[in-house]
C-alpha cells in the first residue's frame, strides 16, 4: 500500500503537528506501508536548509519538501500542486493533515479531480474555541467557501477528541 501524507510542516524534530505526522509515518513503514510526505521548507520560526523537491529519506519516509511563495502565512506551494496533478494517482491513499491552509486545499481538489480516495485530519482546528481564537470570521468564511468542500469529499475524518 501506498500513503500520500500532507502537511503544511514536517520535521522529526519539532513537537505539535509535524511530529505527530512523522511519528504515523513512521509506524506505518515499519508496518511495510510505503509513506511519502509532501509538505513544505517552512519548520516553525525558521526555515530549514533541505533540498526542495527532491526525496530526503527520514527515518524510511520519503519526503518532499516545496518552497512557498509569499505570503508564507498561507504557505501557498506552487510546486506541491504540480507534484500532487503528476503524482496523486500513483498513492492508494492520501492523508491531510491540518485545515486553512493552501496544502490542504490543493491536496484535496487534486484528490477529487482524480479520484483518489483522501481522509483529513483536523487536528484540533475544528474545535470552537479554536475557531473563535484568532481570525474568527476568516476561519468561518474558508469553511464555507473551501474547507466544507474538502471535508465533505473525503473518504474518512480522523478525529482524536469528542469535541
Amino acid at each position: 500500500m501506498r500513503i500520500l501524507q500532507v502537511s503544511p510542516a514536517y520535521s522529526h524534530r519539532h513537537g505539535g503537528l509535524p511530529k505527530v505526522v512523522h511519528q504515523l509515518s513512521r509506524k506505518l513503514v515499519e508496518l511495510g506501508v510505503e509513506v511519502t510526505v509532501f509538505t513544505t521548507h517552512i519548520g516553525g520560526s525558521d526555515t530549514p536548509d533541505v533540498p526542495l523537491g527532491k526525496p530526503v529519506d527520514i527515518d524510511g519516509v520519503q519526503v518532499y519538501y516545496f518552497s512557498v511563495t509569499p505570503p508564507r502565512t498561507y504557505m501557498y506551494t506552487p510546486q506541491m500542486t504540480d507534484a500532487l496533478k503528476h503524482q496523486v494517482k500513483t498513492f492508494d491513499l492520501v492523508h491531510i493533515n491540518g485545515l486553512y491552509l493552501y496544502p490542504t486545499m490543493a491536496a484535496s481538489r487534486a484528490c477529487r479531480r482524480q479520484r483518489v480516495p483522501y481522509m483529513i485530519s483536523p487536528h484540533g482546528m475544528l474545535d470552537p474555541h479554536a475557531i473563535r481564537f484568532q481570525s474568527t470570521w476568516k476561519k468561518k468564511l474558508y469553511i464555507w467557501l473551501i474547507e466544507k468542500r474538502n471535508l465533505r469529499g473525503a473518504a474518512a475524518l480522523h478525529f482524536t477528541s469528542f469535541e
